[in-house]
């Protein structure tokens, strides 16, 4: 008898060891691109929110950070990754000059609705006007992203030659405050919480936005390879409901000290730096709470870049935008 009880104890185990291993091989591993908490959510919802139904059964994933979008163009070409945070004009660029098959599944943030990127110079700068730029440093993140391109259309327009009249160098975006104050930069661009900070200290000032570049835009947006999305279709439409969820958690004011404080851990930074905008309308990018893209703007934004001559030629970026799975992803969240 007790062999026979041994001999079914050691069946259950390995029965269960069964379904343990089918589960775990069940999981399919969501490669995710982040450059800046708490604007790229996704960071923050699927390191530590609670809020994903499905992270852990049908899939996981893996949060990599990129200093700006056009690394993880290059990373989704390559396959390092399987889903990027791209600017708009990187977006564009993929699609034209990199000639990529990618497509457009939800929003990640818009820039003008609520908050606007900051270009700015010290209180006591003898720049006063975009004119003044000539012969000056302009310091961006990253070359061919969003913030490049407003850069670059403000000068433009002012008759300036980007890289000729005003040198362009590139840090990261919790650098440029530091290189401002340093004189290492005559201009810097502050994101959201960058601005937030250098505002609270003083001793500078705005000389122009992102908005004023290239208006309103669908800043940020998920991207995917078409070819990706066909084959895992179902396991997206998952990742795209947690992160939907994540999103209400997020935004929702009952949470913004734990979305705080989630938010200094991960970023290993004093929870002060978050205070006075992370989460708020005044102070943050637009988040749709559904995810939808603001399809007519992006393709406003994606015409521009070809009128000033960034893009070889504008498309229609319907076709290379599918919004199926975040509308399919939406309407399971009652």
């Amino acid at each position: 008898m007790k062999q026979f009880n041994r001999i079914i104890a050691a069946a259950s185990v390995a029965a269960l060891t069964m379904v343990f291993a089918a589960s775990a091989s069940a999981q399919t591993k969501i490669r995710v691109g982040f450059s800046v908490i708490p604007i790229h959510l996704a960071a923050l919802i699927f390191q530590g929110s609670g809020a994903p139904v499905h992270q852990g059964k049908t899939h996981t994933t893996d949060m990599i950070h990129f200093r700006g979008s056009a690394a993880q163009l290059t990373a989704i070409a390559a396959g390092e990754i399987d889903l990027a945070v791209l600017a708009f004009s990187t977006f564009g660029g993929g699609v034209v000059n990199a000639r990529q098959d990618i497509v457009a599944l939800a929003d990640v943030a818009r820039d003008g609705p609520q908050f606007t990127n900051v270009f700015g110079v010290l209180e006591n700068s003898p720049i006063k006007s975009v004119k003044d730029l000539k012969g000056k440093v302009l310091a961006i993140n990253g070359k061919g992203g969003a913030v490049d391109i407003a850069a670059r259309m403000v000068m433009l327009r002012n008759g300036l030659k980007p890289g000729r009249d005003v040198t362009i160098v590139e840090a990261r975006f919790g650098a440029m405050e530091a290189m401002l104050r340093q004189g290492k930069t005559d201009v810097s661009v502050l994101i959201a919480p960058f601005w937030a900070r250098a505002n609270a200290k003083g001793g500078v000032r705005s000389l122009f936005t992102q908005k004023d570049g290239v208006g309103d835009t669908q800043f940020l947006l998920y991207v995917a390879k078409r070819d990706y999305v066909k084959k895992n279709r179902p396991v997206l439409i998952d990742w795209l409901e947690d992160y939907l969820r994540g999103t209400a958690w997020a935004l929702d004011p009952k949470n913004r000290d734990t979305a705080i404080d989630l938010s200094a851990k991960l970023t290993k930074r004093n929870r002060k730096a978050f205070t006075g905008w992370a989460f708020t309308k005044s102070g943050d990018l637009y988040h749709d709470p559904k995810g939808r893209l603001d399809v007519p703007t992006l393709q406003r934004n994606v015409d521009v870049l070809h009128k000033f001559g960034i893009l070889r030629r504008t498309f229609d970026v319907t076709k290379h935008v599918d919004e199926s799975l975040v509308i399919e992803a939406a309407g399971r969240i009652k």
